[in-house]
């Protein structure tokens, strides 16, 4: 992975609104709707896919600190019916993530279950000056 100096501005930033009260995170658009929750060593992001078959469900880790889930919900007609309204939606979609910290990549899994997807992110450790202890 390359530097970026951007990561560690935007980094500061989200310090610095910490110590305010503040969050800069706007609410996401688009489907699926999430829920993102910091549960200390981790993140967790739980999206509703009611009628997404699993195989039809992708998970990409972009970087340590984007996540973007891809699938399709079919359309399913009822053979012979005569539709009068239409309100679920259908169709392919993508959604890009973005984490307020950065992840362990190799550690993300995801698990599927009545409709709702789970995928659980383990943080980073920081990696900086560390104490070795001599035995």
């Amino acid at each position: 992975m390359t530097w970026n100096p951007f990561h560690e501005l935007e980094e500061f930033q989200r310090q610095i609104d910490r110590m305010f009260g503040m969050s800069r995170r706007r609410a996401s658009s688009g489907y699926p709707p999430i829920d993102l929750i910091d549960a200390d060593d981790k993140f967790v992001i739980l999206a509703m896919l009611p009628g997404v078959k699993r195989e039809e469900i992708g998970i990409s880790v972009a970087d340590e600190r984007t996540i973007i889930l891809r699938g399709e919900r079919k359309r399913e007609t009822a053979e012979g019916a005569r539709y009068i309204q239409r309100e679920r939606g259908y169709g392919a979609f993508e959604k890009k993530i973005e984490l307020p910290e950065p992840i362990q990549t190799d550690g993300v899994k995801a698990q599927y279950t009545n409709g709702i997807l789970n995928i659980i992110l383990p943080k980073s450790r920081p990696s900086g000056p560390m104490v070795i202890s001599v035995n």
